[in-house]
């Protein structure tokens, strides 16, 4: 018994150092596409949390940014280096968010490591994306535990190379179709209260924030 507790030790030393090196790989990716957020090009509007309904599988901000700081309904919000959510109702001062993994939330996404991109959606039993599946003899790499999971930039509401969560397991449809991508959010194991929203910069963009991204879903 006097050797157990060491090799207890051990282990646990081992899943930190490899929790670790996760995260650093994480921010490593994070730099290489942090190019593509344009954060120079005045796109982004700050805000600051202000309050909070936090219902199950539902919660929702209250940001103190709204129409008179060019806030649209649809516009994704990013907290640190991740996505936060998706602004659902916009007031002149100050706009309600849905957090990134509360229904019914839909973001185009996309695995960092294979490139497969697809929905991601949050249901009330989790976060999940879909995409159709590779053929049999398709190059696609499959995807697996912990990969990278990113915005696209599609439908406006995010810029791409936003940092949405890990890969936490990798299942099909019933009709074997889709691959359905279980999603641990990152934004859960953040904290903060300013935040900055994503303001498209062209009309085509502000028509697809409008209508709440639903172009996505087609």
């Amino acid at each position: 018994s006097e050797g157990v507790e060491p090799l207890l030790e051990i282990a646990m030393l081992r899943e930190e150092i490899r929790r670790l090196e996760d995260a650093v790989r994480r921010l490593d990716e994070f730099r290489t596409l942090a190019g593509k957020l344009g954060l120079d090009r005045g796109r982004f509007i700050q805000a600051r949390i202000v309050g909070a309904r936090l219902e199950a599988r539902r919660r929702r901000y209250l940001v103190d940014a709204g129409v008179s700081a060019g806030v649209r309904p649809g516009a994704g919000v990013i907290l640190g280096y991740a996505a936060f959510g998706v602004v659902d109702e916009v007031m002149n001062d100050f706009s309600w968010v849905l957090r990134v993994d509360a229904p019914p939330v839909k973001v185009p996404a996309i695995i960092a490591r294979s490139r497969a991109e697809g929905l991601l959606e949050a249901r009330t039993d989790g976060l999940f994306l879909s995409y159709v599946r590779a053929g049999e003899t398709g190059d696609e790499a499959p995807a697996v535990e912990h990969d990278l999971v990113l915005t696209s930039g599609r439908a406006a509401m995010f810029p791409p190379g936003v940092v949405v969560g890990l890969v936490e397991a990798v299942g099909v449809s019933e009709d074997l179709v889709f691959q359905v991508i279980s999603v641990i959010p990152e934004v859960a194991q953040l904290a903060g209260d300013v935040v900055v929203i994503f303001a498209p910069a062209n009309a085509e963009a502000e028509e697809l924030l409008r209508t709440g991204g639903r172009e996505a879903e087609q």
